[in-house]
């Protein structure tokens, strides 16, 4: 898919659910689509980079001899003729030069809000390894690990990506050699050409007109010093064009060179800086989660053997104290039981005794009645 900064800008994460941050998949595959869309744009403007070196080191050679073959025969009109054939291809050429130049700038402008996006991604990913670590005393070894290992995983493709930008770097410098060399070469084949041209203009002119030779020859030395001067000129304006373009491209490929270097080693420093931070801030909340919980075993281990000790003590207690008054109970009960005995065995003898009486009594009147 085609990614544009709007769609960087638009671009939403779901929410993940029992933590603070985004889903780290839909991240991942984000981010994934950034790098690609990325190194397509590297590659493109690469590309143009090419043809904008081609299309100034082809500048001035369009005409030269394809169109001398309809230049007229009268030595007046034969410059004229050439000028007018040769601007028709310099204009198309600085045409497309501006056209190229107008879309290296686009792609530059979109490179920029990629990476400002990529910034931005980057921000909120912090931001969420930040709301992981306050929610996350419960995560994992091995979660952290892999987190770990990610972060591994991108500062390797980072520095691959550095190796693989110095590369293009260096290609585009060879280019820019290459088509410095070329130019040189055009610019001579272009100078002999010229020559060979003036010569035949020179000869047919001579054929068809009737002057005197002093003249023509004069006039053909004036018209090829011209021509030569020409020549010259544009040769050096074709050289210092093509050195300003090579110094400012080796200039703008030297700066970029610098700035990767410098994200590049940035987003390592930061990436490792983050990883340790991490990993501290992790064995600092497992230490701290280790001896919280040691201390709250062994506050609960000092409650629990306190409150049973208490507990033992007052059963205890209360055991002795309901024993006392068991056995108090017990002794009362038995002096009164006691006492009601003997009050009992007293009225028993008290009983026997007026028994006894009786009866004797009762004896006694019988053995009356009967005498």
């Amino acid at each position: 898919m085609t990614l544009s900064p709007e769609d960087v800008i638009k671009k939403s994460f779901s929410a993940t659910h029992l933590r603070r941050g985004y889903d780290e998949t839909q991240v991942d595959d984000f981010l994934d689509e950034v790098v690609v869309e990325l190194r397509r744009l590297l590659a493109e403007n690469q590309s143009l980079r090419s043809d904008l070196e081609d299309c100034r080191a082809s500048r001035g050679l369009g005409g030269d001899t394809g169109e001398r073959a309809e230049e007229p025969h009268t030595l007046v009109a034969a410059p004229l003729a050439e000028d007018d054939v040769a601007a028709e291809p310099a204009a198309d050429g600085d045409q497309r030069v501006t056209e190229l130049t107008a879309e290296v700038e686009a792609l530059r402008t979109q490179l920029a809000s990629c990476q400002d996006a990529r910034a931005k991604l980057e921000t909120q990913l912090r931001a969420r390894a930040e709301g992981g670590t306050a929610d996350g005393a419960d995560v994992s070894g091995d979660g952290d690990s892999a987190e770990l290992e990610d972060l591994l995983a991108r500062i390797a493709g980072t520095e691959e990506e550095l190796r693989l930008t110095q590369e293009q770097l260096a290609q585009a410098k060879e280019r820019a050699a290459q088509a410095e060399a070329r130019a040189q070469t055009v610019l001579q084949q272009g100078t002999d050409e010229q020559g060979t041209g003036d010569q035949g203009q020179q000869a047919q002119a001579a054929a068809s007109s009737g002057q005197d030779p002093t003249s023509i020859i004069s006039l053909a030395q004036r018209l090829h010093d011209q021509h030569v001067a020409e020549g010259e000129s544009t040769r050096a304006q074709l050289v210092d064009e093509a050195e300003a373009y090579r110094d400012r491209v080796t200039s703008e490929a030297d700066q970029q060179s610098q700035e990767l270097l410098r994200t590049g080693q940035e987003t390592h420093d930061l990436l490792v800086t983050e990883g340790q931070e991490r990993h501290d801030d992790l064995v600092r909340t497992g230490q701290e989660t280790h001896d919280r919980l040691v201390t709250e075993g062994q506050e609960r281990h000092d409650d629990l053997v306190r409150t049973g000790q208490e507990t033992h003590d007052r059963l205890v207690t209360e055991g002795e104290q309901r024993r006392s008054s068991i056995l108090e109970d017990l002794t009362s009960q038995q002096n009164s039981l006691s006492r009601r005995i003997e009050e009992l065995r007293t009225q028993e003898n008290d009983l026997r005794d007026r028994l006894r009486t009786f009866l004797t009594d009762q004896l006694a009147k019988v053995e009356a009645d009967r005498g």
